[in-house]
């Protein structure tokens, strides 16, 4: 749910929660970015930008496409969002600068019945994992891209739109 839920935690009190409904329709994933003091929600074709201080929101960031996951980036500068469409060759994902808002597709050869991204995560080093869909049941590759050369390589076979979760640190990529 696109839920911000701040706790409180005192010696003596116990664990509070208090939280604000952020309406967005036909979301899907959502990250925060406690540098900026937003959260990103992927919906549809656009990223919202939802400012936690005023509760407001800012203008979406439009990608197009039919947008999944998404994660932050470990120094805070990129998003990266799965994007469900693909072409005849490639399934793809959008890096989005978020000190310029500019979008790029980072492609790669889809495999024959693979569908789009379903997700995307960032690990510590700075490298991207990504699981797809498929047209039917079946399986797909967790695959990792290295952004700064572009370069995606195949890690493992998994069933189709696993999800993926990095842990704390980054260091480990759990599916």
């Amino acid at each position: 749910l696109a839920v911000l839920l701040a706790c409180l935690l005192t010696p003596t009190a116990a664990l509070a929660a208090d939280g604000t409904f952020i309406n967005v329709p036909a979301r899907k994933d959502m990250v925060h970015d406690a540098k900026r003091g937003l959260i990103y929600i992927s919906s549809s074709g656009t990223v919202q930008r939802y400012n936690i201080a005023s509760g407001t929101f800012l203008a979406p960031i439009q990608i197009g496409g039919g947008l999944l996951g998404l994660d932050l980036s470990p120094d805070g500068n990129t998003l990266v969002v799965a994007d469900n469409a693909y072409d005849e060759a490639s399934g793809w994902v959008h890096l989005v600068s978020l000190n310029t808002l500019q979008s790029s597709k980072s492609k790669f050869p889809r495999a024959w019945m693979e569908a789009g991204t379903f997700t995307a995560v960032y690990a510590a080093d700075g490298n991207v994992y990504t699981t797809s869909t498929y047209q039917g049941s079946g399986w797909v590759n967790l695959r990792k891209l290295d952004p700064g050369q572009g370069a995606w390589s195949n890690v493992a076979s998994v069933t189709q739109a696993t999800m993926l979760s990095a842990s704390g640190d980054g260091q480990t990529i759990a599916f």
